[in-house]
């Protein structure tokens, strides 16, 4: 508990004010699921998370994850790449705590046989730009990609039910293997 201090670093678990006092915020889906809480570091262009992995050729992938602000001060600004290329333009961190937001962006591998996947938090400032990302994936569409239109889910106060939000937005096209 409380590791979460200077700037540039992580931990994964279900609490973000386990790891600094200053942090609110939870998994955004049952409230008790581990969830990634980044406390954004002050250097340029340094990385939050990276990951390659194989692909098949000229096929469809969609890449998702969600992001909450765990400090509503200074939202972080997070751009999303695929082989050091763009993908979709820059995401900014909820303004307030308890709302999770989706990033949700269709690549085409071409001729590549991997993806080098990186997400980079643009914003710099040392004060506020602590955020929480859950459900990072990267996926082969079937048939077609989902479109995500705005999808917005607000930390509840007590839930007595549990929806199954995969099933909403996948369209019927999941095959279960998405994390």
């Amino acid at each position: 508990g409380g590791c979460l201090g200077p700037e540039g670093g992580y931990g994964i678990g279900t609490s973000a004010s386990f790891y600094n006092t200053g942090f609110t915020g939870v998994d955004n889906t049952t409230g008790s699921g581990n969830f990634m809480i980044v406390n954004g570091s002050t250097t340029v262009g340094t990385n939050v998370w990276c990951q390659t992995i194989a692909v098949n050729p000229n096929t469809n992938y969609q890449l998702s994850t969600w992001l909450s602000s765990i400090n509503p001060g200074n939202p972080a600004m997070l751009q999303f790449t695929v082989n050091g290329v763009a993908l979709g333009a820059p995401l900014n961190a909820p303004g307030g705590t308890g709302t999770w937001i989706q990033f949700s962006e269709t690549w085409n591998s071409g001729n590549n046989t991997s993806a080098a996947i990186c997400i980079t938090n643009q914003n710099t400032a040392s004060g506020g730009n602590d955020f929480g990302l859950d459900d990072i994936s990267f996926q082969e569409c079937v048939n077609s990609c989902p479109t995500v239109d705005s999808v917005v889910i607000t930390e509840p106060t007590k839930l007595s039910v549990t929806p199954s939000i995969t099933d909403a937005l996948c369209f019927g096209i999941c095959d279960g293997s998405a994390s």
